[in-house]
């Protein structure tokens, strides 16, 4: 079956209302038997939203609440299946509405158009259902996403990482920024459906992410209570991301728990290193040869969250973030020079720990005429303190031994206020949004210095979305900065212009084109900007930039979507230009290399991208493919052009059967060439079966199972000093690991508002 549904927004104000259960059954109208996860909409006369839920696995559903006396209407409806409505007259008390029988058919959804039987294109969007066998195999909301095979982006089960190319993609959950923690802790019967926007306009224009995928989740089935426990480990390697999420309600509040562990381990790692030091009287070729080192870090998260709800009235949400991250590296290789020093022997020792603080404080306010006001206020504290010792001796003479310590503190507050006006054929958003930051940073060791830095930032934008004669649909999008920078008596003002242009054309049920131009801004951290520098090893000395300037992003993306049947097709042809983009570069100074961040002329990438998913056998097997040729162009002030050309792809494998499953999956090294450096991605692959019995699910998995060993590496190809490095880890190649999933909900129901708005902050401000 193939989920097909339309979504109201949730627009009523509750009159005299009084608790009222409205129950019933979805069969098939053949079979005669009960469709599961079918999505049931209780509606005002005038087609409002008011509540819902989906059917369980028998074909009934429940929906409760506090309903004032007057008409409403039930809409049924599911993928593959016409739209039943059930018209409920002067609803007074409890009702049991019976069978409610569904006939197979697949149709346009209104303002939307249906191009597949999963898959339904906006303008500035593509929305993405969950079938039955998806979510019935799934345990968690992470899981649902790996088995629906979303075109363009890769998802890595194992490593529980989403990117779209090699940039990463912002989660949220029914508009909130969430966390990947926050998603394990979802169920998969919550999905309602799934936002993805592969080219994020002025709404996200801050952001700086390669794409946004936003969950969302029916808040109506939110139980009393729920447990979720998810766990990844490797038995016999120090590999684990375990998960454990707690929720309960108490009449109109909602409180939360979630902690959340990753950790590795590793004493089977080691680097390559090559590099040529091309001073003006004197080279230097150091040829590096790694040994085995250990290595090892450690995340932890614990969040506490309330949430206060007057449907129809306000949304009242405290989120208390903690943050714990450990680390402790240690890399060992044998220095070959090529003038005959001798062999050199160097040791590098880094360690430290972050503990981030955040109080996240929303409140939203339904108006009046389909109008919301949100408001969300966010504080950050960000401790960041390090340690890095390095030494090289040749023999028992050292020639250099360096020790760099920095004690970070990093302060801010960001500031949105959101505005949304639904019109009967346009919709239209505004928001402002402004940081405000301090750091507070000492470096001590070789060079002691301490910095003290300011930032702020205020973002302005407006957007409309449309359509003009049902099948051309647009969006437009203004947007607006003011950065600020200070350090010491010195500061800088910037000033930004971020428009964006999104067109859709549905040439049929199954075939659309869609355009997008989209301007963005990307701006220095404050550690680029930081005026002190540290040695890193005898020859060279790593430099802040405070004269860096933000630049712009202009991205521009043709796109063709084709599904029928058991296909769904999606190619696209990219190109992006960054002007004066921020790059590592490199000077000399007497006997050493400088390196430092500095603006450039420009970087540009053009590429064609194709993504392909077959379900084999429909319900049980899919398999989709990608592959993406790409050419970088990089141009610098000196003069210095260079090119680079690469193919990158994957492939994935998912078999579901009643309640086994086994996944496959394998993806080529991603390659780019992004100032005078060209970056070697992983080159990935994984394999994972189990079986899943009622809410939980045991799973056996395996890491590279035809690689000995994880590895990924860069080539410098710049005059000053070209190298090419390699880090390898012995311990991923054919690694096992064994999960446990399990989630529980119990109690009564209870709905808790949908926050639109969240934020953060994770520029510590160092060096």
């Amino acid at each position: 079956m193939k989920v097909t549904l339309s979504l109201f927004l949730f627009t009523i104000i509750c009159i005299s209302a009084q608790a009222i259960d409205i129950k019933g059954r979805i069969i098939d109208i053949n079979t005669k038997k009960p469709v599961e996860f079918v999505t049931a909409v209780l509606l005002k006369a005038d087609s409002s939203y008011v509540s819902g839920c989906q059917t369980d696995t028998t074909g009934v559903f429940l929906i409760a609440g506090q309903f004032p006396k007057q008409d409403y209407m039930i809409k049924a409806s599911f993928i593959g299946y016409k739209t039943a409505f059930i018209k409920i007259s002067n609803l007074i008390s409890n009702i049991d509405l019976g069978d409610i029988e569904l006939q197979e058919e697949s149709k346009a959804l209104g303002e939307v158009t249906v191009t597949g039987n999963r898959i339904i294109n906006r303008v500035d969007r593509q929305i993405i259902m969950p079938d039955s066998m998806q979510i019935k195999t799934s345990v968690n909301a992470f899981d649902l996403m790996s088995n629906m095979s979303i075109p363009r982006l890769n998802i890595d089960p194992v490593n529980r990482t989403i990117k779209i190319g090699n940039e990463e993609v912002q989660l949220r959950i029914n508009g909130v920024r969430a966390s990947v923690q926050e998603v394990v802790a979802l169920r998969p019967q919550d999905i309602l459906r799934i936002e993805f926007f592969e080219e994020p306009g002025v709404r996200f224009g801050n952001e700086n992410v390669g794409a946004v995928l936003n969950l969302i989740v029916d808040r109506q089935k939110n139980y009393g209570g729920y447990v979720s426990v998810d766990g990844r480990n490797s038995p016999y390697i120090g590999f684990g991301d375990d998960n454990l999420a707690f929720k309960t309600n108490y009449k109109a509040s909602e409180f939360g728990l979630n902690y959340y562990i990753s950790y590795r381990s590793y004493d089977k790692r080691w680097s390559d290193q090559t590099e040529t030091l091309n001073f003006t009287d004197n080279q230097i070729i150091r040829d590096q040869k790694g040994v085995y080192a250990p290595m090892n870090y450690e995340y932890q998260y614990l969040n506490f969250s309330y949430n206060l709800t007057k449907p129809d009235k306000y949304v009242f949400n405290v989120l208390f973030k903690n943050q714990f991250y450990n680390y402790k590296n240690a890399n060992s290789y044998n220095i070959m020079y090529s003038n005959d020093i001798g062999q050199t022997f160097a040791t590098g020792r880094n360690k430290g720990n972050d503990y981030t603080p955040v109080l996240d404080i929303y409140y939203r306010h339904e108006l009046k005429n389909k109008q919301s006001l949100a408001v969300n206020l966010v504080g950050t504290y960000i401790n960041s303190d390090s340690e890095r010792k390095y030494k090289e001796t040749e023999g028992t003479e050292a020639l250099s031994d360096i020790f760099n310590k920095i004690n970070g503190n990093k302060y801010s507050v960001i500031g949105e206020a959101v505005y949304e006006k639904q019109f009967e054929n346009l919709s239209f958003v505004s928001g402002v949004k402004h940081t405000q930051g301090v750091a507070d940073n000492t470096y001590e060791g070789d060079t002691d210095t301490q910095t003290k830095m300011k930032n702020a930032e205020s973002y302005l934008f407006a957007q409309i979305q449309g359509k003009i004669a049902k099948k051309l649909g647009y969006t437009l999008g203004i947007g607006g900065s003011r950065i600020w920078y200070k350090e010491g008596d010195e500061s800088a003002t910037y000033h930004t212009f971020r428009p964006s242009v999104q067109l859709s054309y549905s040439m049929n049920d199954n075939l659309s084109l869609k355009y997008s131009f989209i301007v963005d801004t990307r701006t220095p951290s404050l550690g680029q900007l930081s005026d002190v520098e540290q040695q890193t090893d005898t020859y060279q000395i790593n430099r802040g930039n405070p004269g860096l300037k933000p630049y712009n992003s202009y991205r521009n993306r043709l796109t063709l979507n084709y599904s029928k049947g058991i296909f769904d097709l999606n190619t696209s042809l990219n190109y992006i230009r960054y002007h004066k983009p921020i790059i590592s570069t490199f000077s000399i100074e007497d006997d050493k290399i400088i390196s430092f961040s500095d603006n450039q002329k420009s970087q540009e990438y053009l590429s064609w991208s194709t993504n392909l998913t077959v379900r084999l056998i429909k319900d049980i097997w899919t398999l989709s493919g990608w592959v993406q040729p790409q050419r970088s162009i990089f141009k610098s002030y000196k003069g210095k052009a260079h090119t680079y050309n690469m193919i990158y792809g994957g492939i994935r494998s998912n078999l579901q059967y009643k309640n086994y499953h086994l996944v496959a999956g394998m993806n080529t090294r991603y390659k780019e060439l992004w100032g005078e450096t060209i970056w070697y991605g992983e080159e990935w692959s994984y394999i994972e079966t189990g079986y899943k019995y009622k809410e939980a699910k045991l799973s056996l998995g395996m890491s590279l199972p035809f690689g000995d060993y994880w590895s990924a590496g860069s080539k410098n190809i710049s005059d000053i000093k070209p190298s090419k490095s390699w880090s390898y880890i012995k311990e991923n190649g054919h690694m096992f690991y064994l999960r446990f999933s399990w989630n529980m909900s119990f109690g009564r129901k209870h709905e808790a508002g949908k926050k639109s708005l969240d934020n953060a902050d994770s520029d510590k401000g160092i060096l």
